[in-house]
């Protein structure tokens, strides 16, 4: 008699991974831009790190963590490069490879523009450069409609930054979130401090000082 044809069991979603998991073998590393808005990490990490030595914020597990996801093509750094406590990590981020983008404090508050700049950069960035993932280092709730963007045109949006400081619906657009608490924890040896006792008494995490409250020049020159 004729041979009877049994078809195989398939699972499509196995089928999809598979395919997937070949055509990214065929096509290389995913290639990733990195963008910090570098004022917002280094606050955290005076939160979350306050005696850690030499400074709070390490920059090595970020550099690590981007490198997982593919070949970083561009890296940038975004802050008020005058400011005490950012001029101490310049050498650092030239010698990591940053692009350091000056963003002059702005308001009596100490805002900079930095969500402004670094979401007029990323739209670029993706118009010009074949990019796979966009990994933004802040938890600023005003970098959502941002990640959406990046989401929307079937990119990864990873985004890094410490607990306290990374919205709930930040981490709810993503595709990933990785909790600088822990990545800087394990490099520094050095716990982070528990959630509910940053900034309180005995925490002893320095403030940040606006322009004015330090008394330095405007960017018009005049001293406030």
């Amino acid at each position: 008699g004729l041979r009877q044809h049994t078809p195989r069991a398939t699972n499509k979603r196995s089928c999809v991974a598979a395919y997937t998991a070949k055509k990214s073998a065929m096509s290389g590393p995913k290639s990733v831009s990195v963008f910090l808005d570098f004022e917002n990490l280094v606050m955290g990490a005076m939160a979350a790190f306050p005696r850690a030595q030499p400074l709070p914020l390490a920059l090595e597990p970020i550099v690590d963590f981007a490198c997982t996801k593919g070949s970083v093509v561009m890296r940038r750094a975004y802050a008020d490069w005058m400011h005490p406590e950012c001029q101490k990590y310049v050498s650092a981020l030239v010698e990591f490879g940053f692009e350091l983008v000056y963003l002059p404090q702005t308001s009596r508050q100490g805002k900079n523009g930095a969500d402004v700049r670094l979401a007029v950069d990323v739209m670029e960035a993706m118009e010009q450069l074949p990019i796979d993932i966009v990994m933004i280092g802040s938890g600023d709730t005003d970098f959502i409609p941002v990640i959406q963007k990046v989401r929307n045109r079937c990119k990864e949006c990873v985004v890094v930054g410490f607990e306290g400081t990374v919205g709930r619906l930040v981490k709810a657009n993503t595709t990933e979130y990785a909790s600088l608490d822990d990545l800087c924890s394990a490099f520094l040896s050095v716990p982070a401090v528990p959630l509910e006792m940053r900034g309180k008494r005995g925490v002893r995490a320095r403030r940040w000082k606006t322009r004015r409250e330090r008394g330095g020049p405007r960017p018009g020159g005049q001293r406030g």
